[in-house]
């Protein structure tokens, strides 16, 4: 019998996880997730959870010394009503498949169940939704599922976007219709009309009162707006400086301070990303609202906040935006300035909170591992 042993990531495990990655890319049918890179899934940043009290925050299964599973677990504290509770966020759970491309039985069950050891609450958002082997994990384990976060888009170049969109690009009919449309005036000017008129005429209204600070790391400025606003939301997950600094550590993102005179009132992290034959955007260039945080309570402070990182991600030749927002306050301010509503994927379930009404959290792309297929 081959012994199976399920333990936290060392730094000498980091080549044999980075060969479990490419392993699992190469087999079988290719998981979503399996888009971000295989150095940032065994990246050094592990060790280095501020919350994080064991020696890394990702868990493998090893089946005669090879790793045949792996699941992270960020450390996160949440904030219920302004008052603090640990937590940790579940993220890339995956297992090597069988020859039929399914997940070998026997793995996935150990590594969840050790997982479920290290603390009373847990959460995940992004991960495949009903019906999928891991949802159904995640049933077995008594997790309760409070849906889909919404997902909300914002066209910025609509010729680019009616040529690449790989949606209509697979579909024949509607791919030429989409061609032909985006050397057109008329189709353009309606998908502008549409986002005009519900609301993106306030984004340009929004900007004269506010400006922006680009930062490299957030500071005491952040913590300050972090005490003053997180008991203002009912459930958030932890918003303080040096949370931030080490989940968007990596290249690629952009942070910025908003300011109103001489007063701080919001921050967001964004990035854009030029696809290359992406499955959904083809090759456009997509603009991401990773992150915020505001006074939920101002929708002024919301709108001018929201309005900067449009205008931010405009600069860049964006083609699109994309985010997505649960938080009922800040979603229906991203409406009234435009942004459509659209089918969502990112679906969040947790264990050991009360809560089952998922507009009562604040919860963003920046909360799981999700924006790193973008």
């Amino acid at each position: 019998m081959v012994h199976m042993e399920v333990r936290r990531v060392r730094q000498a495990d980091l080549a044999a996880l980075m060969d479990f990655w490419r392993k699992l890319r190469g087999q079988g049918p290719t998981p979503e997730d399996l888009s971000i890179k295989d150095s940032e899934r065994s990246d050094p940043s592990i060790f280095e959870n501020p919350f994080c009290v064991h020696e890394s925050t990702s868990l493998i299964c090893l089946e005669g010394g090879e790793i045949v599973g792996n699941l992270n677990l960020s450390d996160c504290p949440a904030w219920l009503h302004g008052n603090q509770v640990d937590c940790v966020w579940w993220q890339d759970f995956f297992v090597l498949p069988d020859e039929r491309g399914e997940p070998q039985k026997g793995i996935g069950g150990p590594l969840a169940m050790v997982a479920q050891r290290v603390s009373n609450r847990h959460a995940v958002l992004g991960t495949p939704g009903p019906g999928s082997p891991v949802f159904q994990l995640y049933e077995r384990l008594r997790w309760r599922y409070l849906g889909a976060v919404p997902f909300f888009f914002l066209i910025l170049q609509p010729s680019r976007v009616l040529r690449q969109l790989e949606y209509l690009r697979k579909r024949e009919v509607l791919g030429k219709a989409a061609k032909v449309g985006s050397y057109l005036l008329v189709p353009g000017l309606c998908i502008r009309w549409l986002h005009y008129i519900r609301g993106a005429w306030k984004v340009k209204n929004n900007l004269r009162e506010t400006h922006v600070e680009q930062v490299r790391e957030f500071d005491e400025r952040a913590d300050k707006l972090w005490h003053d606003c997180r008991s203002k939301y009912s459930n958030i997950f932890d918003r303080s400086s040096k949370y931030l600094n080490w989940r968007y550590k990596a290249p690629g993102y952009s942070r910025a301070m908003v300011h109103k005179g001489r007063e701080n009132i919001g921050w967001f992290v964004y990035k854009c990303t030029k696809m290359r034959n992406d499955k959904y955007f083809g090759n456009l260039t997509v603009g991401t609202i990773v992150d915020t945080l505001v006074d939920p309570t101002s929708r002024e402070n919301i709108a001018a906040a929201l309005s900067q990182v449009v205008s931010q991600i405009r600069e860049k030749d964006a083609d699109l935006i994309v985010c997505n927002f649960s938080e009922r306050r800040i979603a229906t301010t991203a409406r009234a300035l435009g942004f459509l509503r659209g089918p969502s994927n990112y679906h969040f379930l947790a264990k050991g909170f009360d809560s089952n009404t998922l507009g009562n959290w604040h919860l963003t792309r920046g909360d799981s591992d999700g924006d790193g297929q973008l």
